[in-house]
Order: C-alpha cells, then sequence, then structure tokens
C-alpha cells in the first residue's frame, strides 16, 4: 500500500515540489550546457540529482495513475 494513496493533500505538494525540482533540474542543465562543462565536470550533486529525481517521479507517477479517473 502506498501512503500516499490516502494523502490527497500531501500528493498535491509533492507534485509542485516535483514540478519545480524538474524546472530547476532542466534550468541548470541548460546553463551547464550553454557554459560548455563537460559531462566530467558537473557538479557531484547535480549527477547525484539526476539519478535520484527520476526514481521520485516515477514513485509519484505511479500514485497518480492510480488516483487519476479514467474518463
Amino acid at each position: 500500500m502506498n501512503p500516499l494513496d490516502n494523502l490527497p493533500q500531501v500528493r498535491k505538494v509533492l507534485y509542485v515540489i516535483q514540478w519545480v525540482l524538474n524546472g530547476v533540474a532542466t534550468v541548470l542543465g541548460a546553463y551547464f550546457a550553454a557554459v560548455g562543462r563537460d559531462i566530467d565536470r558537473l557538479p557531484e550533486w547535480y549527477v547525484v540529482s539526476l539519478a535520484v529525481l527520476p526514481v521520485l517521479w516515477t514513485y509519484l507517477g505511479i500514485t497518480a495513475s492510480k488516483n487519476t479517473p479514467a474518463p
């Protein structure tokens, strides 16, 4: 059982956080590309975030799909 299934307000807040983090990661990626950073010179925290964020997005996406009414 997913604890977020029964907490719609918590899910809503997490979706907003996910949206903001996705925007920040995208803008930072564009910035690093614009300044010509090699992949080996990217900050470690950024590389880790690129590994962790998709896992969280998948978890929230599965929760969202279970709580979205079918048409």
